[in-house]
């Protein structure tokens, strides 16, 4: 036999290709479970590192929107001043009007002039029985102004 000799090599060439071609029915069954479970560990890896990310980022955004309301609460109650020590129905059905007279009595007419009030409320509790210390006030400036 020549060093070039050719006979053999197309017969192992088509037997290589026949066996990649058609790999037996043993193979074929075996290598597909197998896959199918690299695929499915695969998966599962995946959507569990999505779902943390998604966990952490929804975490980081609640903590900013708790902020945000705190921060949009406190900026609602600027304008509120809370009065203590007024005895129940003193206010009658106008307390607004009650407290935008009583303030500059309080301070001075002198140093205050008239306050609007926007509104006005007794604190949100029940009624307190009689002789018990009286519910606050609450009530909302109009203008704010810091100083």
């Amino acid at each position: 036999m020549s060093k070039h000799d050719t006979s053999k090599k197309p017969k192992d060439a088509r037997s290589l290709r026949s066996a990649v071609a058609k790999p037996n029915a043993k193979d074929a069954s075996g290598g597909s479970e197998s896959d199918m479970e690299d695929l499915s560990s695969a998966w599962e890896k995946i959507s569990d590192k999505i779902l943390k990310h998604i966990n952490v980022s929804l975490k980081k955004e609640n903590n900013m929107l708790k902020l945000k309301v705190d921060d949009l609460e406190g900026r609602s109650r600027r304008n509120n001043i809370k009065i203590v020590g007024i005895p129940e129905r003193e206010e009658g059905n106008k307390p607004a009007e009650f407290i935008a007279a009583l303030i500059p009595k309080l301070l001075g007419e002198d140093n205050f002039q008239s306050v609007i009030i926007d509104r006005a409320h007794r604190t949100l509790r029940s009624t307190p029985p009689e002789g018990a210390k009286p519910r606050a006030i609450i009530a909302r400036v109009h203008f704010f102004r810091e100083t």
